[in-house]
């Protein structure tokens, strides 16, 4: 009788179906994973009461776990020892968390897998050189966007079923292995974003992947020709991306001849050659070949593509005709051709057969006009058309384009109106600038409602049509008008384009006085109203937001107000060539933004004291009536020309504007459209100033153009100006200058022009290659200068020796480079702190 519960028990357990078994040890195995994983709240459906197959991590077949998915799920930590105790795991997913260390080796335990993604992780360190010890089953493996280094092993090309593999987006710095060519059964490669791969060539072996459809290896570094695989065997191909890189001559045939091929993507390269002229990949869906120095002509037969829809050849040397055939294509939507060598018309039919989104072939040598047909797909968002020679008037039919955004013509022939365009109320910009459009500017424009970016300038509109409403809400934000016909006053209306950024309307024949609304633009950063023929006095209310204000060229009178000290942000201001009657402005010392500084040929007068510009680095104060004597430490504070820093090459100005002006260089007036920000100078000729030059102008030693010439100026050149390292170009003519030209300038080997005619200098002239090259006239009306004769002195300047004239003795003069660096460190603070209490007092 004591066996009958036994025997009960026993039938009872044996009809238990082993999955059930096996959900109870994979339940107690998976709850133990989440205790190692710390309990997150994502899993909190876990628990001991139900079964791990309805976990919406957890999938089951036949009741054992075969998938793992913990994709995006935040983790952290390194991946569980026990992540591989389940027999029956086929696939685990742990992207898209934060798991660190080295690569788990303990995925080897996994001997079913045959989905591993690991990817979007922060795994470090190399690869290890055994991988092919993970499940001999696996056939999708994702290592993708880690920290990955050093070298991709060999033996990944021993996994020997793999038909995905992704290790792109990583921090590679060694080798990838040509064995991943010996993977027949690979069907997705990519190994792109890889640019600190050891530069090599593409491998021959690629060409044995005969089942690949999908290749990614953009920017890794690839060099070499293309030509090297073998592509006319990899029919399967779908997607071949090989962008990016340093890959050089031509492009093979045989990628033109696949079948299968729907996007080729060879852009940023170094191709040269002729695109192949025989194109038969007829599933091609995207091309783009931009960014190579591809010749010859856009073969025709392009035209066999009938699912093109994006053609990319931009920034190329192609040259003839755009061919017809390419009107004809009925799926292009993207036609991006620009800054080729290009000639003849732009085909009629462009836009005709297909829903065309994007249209640009700026910058070739297209001519004619522009086709009718452009926007009859009813898609058209931007005609970017410019510096071409296009001639005649703008289509009508773009008027009616609805969905245009954007219409950029500047550098062409245009003319006649722009009034076809008044229907365009989703246009964000449009630039017709330096065209021949002529008459008034339509009122409408000011109410197109997502209008930003206008662009009018070098055309002969003569003036505004009047508004006959209101504008209501304008999102203007850049107005350019510059280089027109305009005259009369400066429209009141513009007053009411509050978001107003930049509004250039120079080189006009505006008169009037300035509108006093110019301090209600909030957020106006450039005011641009030179060369007109503008009145009265600068206004009082220029706005607080305003970055470089050049109101040069004018007939504006008065004293500059001092209310300009409130635009904080001021980094240019231009008043030459006006009436100004005023002091120098010491009070522009507070504006610790300001750049440049222009007040020339005006009637500025009276003295100049010390003052301080922490980041002036050019000034221009000549043609005005200073006068008196310059205090020797002048200059102690005029720090951003003792040292630049790094700032590179780059230019003042936002993204729309450049700042120009004109400078005295090298004795030649010239302007500068563009201004270097590691660009200083000088100027204050043509004033009536006297006494000694500075000694501080040592200090100086990034200044590169000084002109102190038409002054009356005496005593010698301080010898710390041989600090001026940078200097390019020097004129101290038409002073009164007298004693030797310091011998320490022959040092300056950047000084390419000098000047020192019609002053008092005696004794020798000194060596040095850049004294050797100067004209006469450099150094004439001074009597006292020798050299071997009056007639060579320019050519051998130096042929006279040291013994032949005798040299003053040492004297205070050589001490100044170091007594003047000692002051400057004492004096920068102090100076400083005195002007900065003495404004603060005098505006209290």
């Amino acid at each position: 009788m004591t066996l009958l519960p036994l025997l009960i028990l026993f039938f009872f357990l044996t009809s238990i179906p082993v999955s059930v078994f096996s959900q109870i040890n994979d339940r107690s195995t998976l709850l133990n994973l989440k205790r190692v994983l710390g309990d997150p709240p994502s899993l909190r459906l876990w628990n001991d009461t139900s079964s791990p197959c309805n976990w919406p991590e957890i999938t089951c077949t036949a009741g054992n776990v075969t998938e793992i998915n913990f994709q995006n799920q935040n983790f952290t930590g390194t991946v569980p020892t026990t992540i591989c105790d389940f027999p029956k795991l086929k696939s685990l997913n742990l992207s898209f968390n934060y798991f660190s260390g080295e690569f788990p080796t303990i995925l080897y335990n996994c001997t079913k897998l045959q989905y591993l993604d690991l990817s979007q992780n922060y795994f470090n360190g190399s690869l290890p050189d055994d991988i092919n010890r993970l499940s001999p089953e696996l056939k999708y493996l994702d290592l993708a966007a880690n920290s990955f280094a050093g070298d991709i092993p060999k033996n990944i090309g021993r996994i020997s079923k793999l038909k995905v593999l992704n290790l792109y987006q990583s921090e590679y710095d060694g080798t990838f292995p040509t064995e991943i060519g010996d993977l027949s059964h690979l069907e997705e490669l990519r190994l792109a974003l890889n640019d600190k791969f050891t530069p090599a060539k593409l491998p021959t072996t690629f060409g044995k992947l005969k089942k690949l459809k999908y290749m990614w290896l953009t920017a890794m570094n690839l060099m070499g020709e293309i030509s090297a695989v073998d592509f006319e065997n990899m029919t399967d191909l779908i997607y071949v991306d090989l962008s990016v890189n340093n890959l050089t001559g031509r492009i093979p045939d045989g990628l033109f001849g696949l079948k299968n091929l729907a996007e080729l993507y060879l852009h940023d390269n170094y191709l040269t050659g002729e695109i192949p002229k025989s194109i038969s990949a007829d599933n091609l869906v995207m091309l783009d070949l931009s960014t190579n120095n591809l010749t010859g002509s856009i073969p025709v037969s392009i035209g066999n593509l009938k699912k093109l829809e994006v053609l990319n050849l931009f920034y190329n040397k192609l040259t003839g005709e755009i061919p017809p055939v390419i009107g004809k294509l009925p799926e292009l939507k993207n036609l991006m051709i620009f800054r080729n060598k290009l000639t003849g018309e732009i085909p009629a039919d462009i836009g005709f057969n297909s829903k065309l989104e994007r249209f640009e072939v700026s910058e070739n040598q297209l001519t004619g006009k522009l086709p009718k047909n452009l926007c009859k797909g009813g898609k058209l968002l931007g005609v970017v058309v410019y510096t071409n020679n296009l001639t005649g008037e703008i289509p009508k039919s773009l008027g009616d384009c609805g969905t245009l955004l954007s219409v950029q013509l500047q550098n062409n022939g245009f003319s006649g109106s722009i009034t076809v365009l008044n229907n365009l109320c989703n246009l964000y910009s449009i630039d017709i600038s330096n065209n021949k459009f002529t008459s008034q500017v339509p009122g409408w424009l000011w109410m197109l409602p997502n209008l930003t970016y206008v662009n009018l300038s070098n055309n002969t509109f003569t003036g505004f049509e009047r508004l006959t409403k209101s504008i209501f809400q304008s999102s203007m934000s850049n107005l350019f008008g510059s280089n027109n016909n305009f005259t009369g006053w400066i429209p009141s209306f513009l007053c009411a384009l509050r978001s107003l950024v930049i509004l250039d309307l120079s080189t006009n024949k505006f008169n009037g006085s300035i509108p006093r609304c110019v301090g209600n633009f909030s957020t106006l950063k450039v005011l641009n109203l030179r060369k007109n023929h503008l009145s009265g006095g600068v206004p009082e209310n220029i706005s607080a937001s305003v970055t470089s204000l050049d109101i040069g060229h004018n007939q504006l009178e008065g004293k500059l107000p001092k209310s300009l000290v409130r635009v904080s942000s001021l980094e240019v201001l231009n008043v030459e060539s006006n009436k100004i009657n005023d002091t120098f402005p010491f009070w522009l010392a507070s504006l610790k933004e300001l750049q440049v500084l222009v007040l020339r040929s005006n009637a500025f007068h009276g003295s100049i004291h010390q003052t301080g510009f922490s980041k002036l680095r050019i000034i221009d104060i000549s043609r005005n009536h200073f006068n008196a004597t310059l205090p020797l430490d002048f200059f102690v504070n005029w720090t951003a020309m003792f040292s630049l820093g790094n700032t590179g090459d780059q230019y003042m100005g936002t993204n729309y504007y450049s700042d120009s002006i004109v400078v005295m260089n090298k004795g030649i007036e010239m302007e500068m459209v563009r201004i270097l920000t590691i660009f200083t100078a000088i100027d204050f000729s043509g004033n009536k100033f006297e006494g000694e030059i500075p000694r501080s102008i040592g200090l100086l030693k990034e200044l590169h153009v000084l002109n102190l010439s038409n002054n009356g100026f005496t005593g010698h050149i301080p010898s710390s100006m041989a600090n001026l390292r940078e200097l390019e170009s020097l004129d101290v003519s038409q002073n009164k200058l007298s004693g030797e030209i310091p011998q320490e300038l022959g040092n300056l080997s950047y000084l390419a022009y000098m000047n020192f005619s019609h002053n008092q200098f005696a004794g020798l002239v000194p060596g040095g290659t850049q004294f050797q090259t100067q004209p006469c006239s450099s150094f004439a009306n001074n009597p006292g200068l020798v050299g071997l004769s009056l007639k060579i002195v320019c050519v051998e300047i130096h042929e006279k020796t040291s013994q032949q004239y005798e040299m003053p003795e040492p004297g205070e003069d050589e001490e100044e480079v170091i007594n003047w660096t000692a002051a400057a460190v004492g004096l920068i603070p102090g100076i400083a702190f005195g002007l900065t209490m003495g404004y603060i007092t005098g505006f209290l």
